[in-house]
């Protein structure tokens, strides 16, 4: 259990600080919101991710050093484009979260939590041949190929750029197994700020936002937050700026 943990919170770091952090430093913009923070800049970070790592496997190019490097590349000229407005942005960090909801979010997150986790956590197993396949996918992208078969590469290539970033800091820090298991709830939890978020947008109200993203967490399953799910955060951002154009025009 206590190792699941671990790798639960290595997993997630890994993520936070390859996506969000990095991001939100060049970001001109200047989020008021918490949630809206970690969402739009962990879709951007991955996106970012995917056609890099497309683009080099079209061209029989795709290492982990060039993979990180173009990356990082690509955010510091992002950086010095907005180099104007982030340091403005450090001087006026006031994030504007109503602590009830912010507590009432964190219910449902932890109860969702539970069961996205509890049979990943209790089978070694769990995921059968999908984390096998999962795995077996991640890995043929690492050896520079573009896996051809009937599924889109975007989540494989996800999971091959975590665990490529994972080595730089240690051979192997955590099994490759262990993250097409456990990435599933992971990002079953960020469907779930995706679809408080997306609500609050279409609703005009942080607690009535909270519904539809209470009845998600209610019913939600171990299985839910698989392959179809990391396509569908994609889907909430889109929506999101959908929302938002419809909103300004009617403004």
């Amino acid at each position: 259990m206590i190792n699941h943990v671990l790798t639960v919170i290595q997993i997630l770091g890994i993520s936070i600080l390859l996506t969000i952090v990095p991001f939100y430093i060049i970001s001109k913009k200047n989020h008021k919101n918490f949630l809206e923070l970690i969402f739009n800049n962990f879709t951007r970070g991955v996106f970012w991710l995917l056609v890099i790592s497309f683009i080099l496997l079209l061209f029989k190019a795709y290492n982990a050093m060039i993979l990180f490097s173009v990356y990082f590349l690509i955010i510091v000229v992002i950086g010095v484009i907005n180099i104007k407005y982030i340091i403005p942005k450090f001087k006026k960090i006031n994030f504007k979260e109503n602590l009830l909801v912010f507590m009432f979010l964190l219910l449902i997150i932890l109860g969702a939590s539970y069961v996205l986790f509890y049979m990943p956590f209790i089978y070694a197993d769990y995921g059968g041949g999908d984390s096998f396949e999962n795995t077996y996918r991640s890995r043929v992208m690492e050896s520079n190929t573009l896996f051809k078969g009937y599924l889109a590469p975007g989540y494989f290539l996800f999971l091959a750029a975590l665990h490529q970033f994972s080595n730089l800091f240690g051979d192997s820090i955590f099994n490759f197994y262990n993250i097409t298991k456990l990435i599933g709830p992971i990002l079953g939890i960020f469907f779930l700020v995706g679809i408080y978020f997306v609500s609050r947008k279409i609703l005009k109200d942080k607690y009535l936002a909270l519904i539809p993203t209470a009845v998600l967490g209610l019913i939600t399953t171990s299985s839910l937050p698989l392959l179809s799910e990391f396509s569908k955060i994609f889907h909430l951002t889109f929506d999101q700026l959908i929302i938002s154009f419809e909103q300004n025009l009617a403004l």
